[in-house]
């Protein structure tokens, strides 16, 4: 018998409580309590807000849930949002939030590619400019045992004689790992002639150097 007394003054306890707590729509006003959305709250604290919609006005936003009789300062009121503007405003959010792990990913690649797209462009650049030595330094400690600055010479005045000299390389993909890249592009001659190339290069002593056939 004590229990169960004891255990309906609980929940009248309870429920007398949980009608004191009161949840305000911040754009109209509007307020229930707790007890009435059928829920509970006994022997809480401080001042609670919930993504609602209100009965009254119809719209959403954060309802602020408070005891009556506390002297709580509540926010003024502020105009409703439609649902709509709520969801566009999350999908704006994620939206920026991609853009920048975008573009920071987009700032890792290009830091990565760089050694190894410098070192082609400035390869080409020196053969170009019939800079053999400048070339030949570009090239891997392997490839320098297999050619020397003149074998470079030889074989670039074959190639270039039906266009022209080499006017520059355009990298249009890369790939990098564990220290090798692979370099993909198109190589301009003096006469706007292009054809494909695909350079490979190795990391050594911290410098990029092009590891296959000139």
């Amino acid at each position: 018998m004590g229990d169960t007394a004891g255990r309906r003054g609980l929940r009248a306890a309870m429920e007398a409580e949980s009608r004191e707590w009161l949840v305000r729509c911040p754009a109209c006003g509007f307020e229930r309590s707790v007890a009435e959305m059928g829920g509970t709250r006994y022997k809480a604290l401080g001042t609670k807000k919930r993504f609602l919609r209100c009965p009254h006005c119809r719209g959403f936003g954060w309802h602020t849930i408070y005891r009556s009789g506390t002297g709580v300062r509540l926010a003024p009121l502020r105009p409703s949002r439609p649902l709509w503007w709520h969801i566009g405003a999350l999908v704006g959010v994620l939206l920026l939030f991609f853009v920048l792990l975008g573009g920071g990913f987009f700032f890792i690649l290009s830091r990565a590619s760089a050694g190894p797209r410098d070192t082609t462009t400035a390869y080409f650049a020196a053969v170009g400019a019939g800079d053999w030595a400048s070339a030949h330094d570009s090239l891997s400690a392997a490839r320098r045992e297999q050619v020397t600055p003149a074998n470079l010479a030889a074989l670039w005045e074959t190639q270039e004689s039906a266009h022209g000299p080499v006017a520059g390389f355009d990298t249009t993909s890369f790939s990098v790992k564990n220290g090798r890249a692979r370099i993909s592009g198109k190589l301009r001659y003096r006469d706007e002639t292009t054809e494909s190339r695909v350079v490979q290069l190795v990391r050594e002593g911290g410098v990029w150097k092009i590891a296959s056939a000139p």
